[in-house]
């Protein structure tokens, strides 16, 4: 066969669809992975988190939700320890994630992040009543380490114990 008889090649159309698809499939996956929302702060500054003691080793808050309100989207980038003052039916969302009912925490319940940090989240709090806790963020290590021994503070036992840390 001769160049001549082989006809020349017919331009391709293409359709601009599936390229909008994947940009849209694109954006909206970045949107949903976005690891921190704009407008977190650092938990010490989220308004219901009210600092009441901080130093280079320790920082504590006293948090208060009101009944049917929610935390501003804030940060933890410290170890906490948290101690419930009267417990609430709350949800709890992280960054990237849906909303998620909190397991119910009772009067004096000591919960902590596990070392999960940082991390960003809010808390909403659905029930009727306001939800108090207290929370002690660990800024930075001692390199000490207190003997596992039990002892009354004031009216409160306190068992003092090594932590593993992260």
């Amino acid at each position: 066969m001769r160049s001549a008889e082989i006809p020349p090649p017919t331009p391709m159309r293409r359709s601009p669809l599936p390229i909008v698809l994947l940009a849209s499939v694109g954006v909206a996956t970045t949107a949903l992975a976005q690891p921190t929302p704009p407008r977190a702060v650092p938990a010490h500054r989220e308004p219901r988190h009210h600092l009441v003691y901080e130093n280079a080793l320790a920082r504590v808050m006293e948090v208060r939700t009101p009944a049917g309100d929610t935390t501003r989207w804030h940060l933890h980038a410290d170890r906490m320890f948290s101690v419930v003052i009267a417990g609430a039916r709350t949800w709890d969302q992280w960054a990237g994630r849906a909303p998620e009912p909190a397991p119910a925490l009772t009067v004096g319940e000591v919960f902590d992040n596990g070392g999960w940090i940082p991390y960003t989240h809010r808390v909403g709090n659905v029930d009727t009543v306001a939800f108090p806790y207290v929370v002690a963020e660990v800024r930075r290590r001692t390199g000490f380490t207190a003997p596992g021994e039990a002892r009354n503070v004031g009216t409160v036992p306190v068992q003092l114990v090594e932590i593993d840390w992260p």
